[in-house]
């Protein structure tokens, strides 16, 4: 299986804009991840017709960093939808050619 990754339940909106964060990890049981290193992610938020998107840190306690902004975004329910970029082979593995992996999520979260 690929890595594990999960929005938390809220996106905290506050003056800088609205904070998305969520929990993953890069420990994987596929062998396709085997030695994969994590070298991207990137988080969008879409509520009715408005959207905003932007990168997230690399932790496995992520967050928006700097936070979304639109100041169209209202209090309820939301779409969050992320991508992470793996970067398998090439310097990890001796004589390998590097190669990406990339997993897409999504999940309901709600502003607060």
């Amino acid at each position: 299986m690929p890595p594990s990754i999960n929005f938390d339940k809220f996106a905290n909106r506050d003056a800088a804009g609205i904070k998305v964060t969520g929990v993953g990890t890069n420990e994987a049981s596929d062998p396709l991840f085997e030695g994969a290193q994590l070298v991207t992610r990137h988080v969008a938020l879409q509520q009715g017709t408005h959207f905003a998107q932007g990168p997230a840190t690399l932790d496995s306690q992520w967050e928006t960093k700097p936070p979304l902004t639109d100041d169209a975004f209202e209090a309820g329910e939301a779409l969050g939808i992320a991508t992470e970029t793996h970067v398998v082979g090439g310097d990890a593995i001796p004589g390998a050619v590097a190669s990406f992996v990339t997993v897409t999520w999504s999940q309901r979260v709600t502003i607060t």
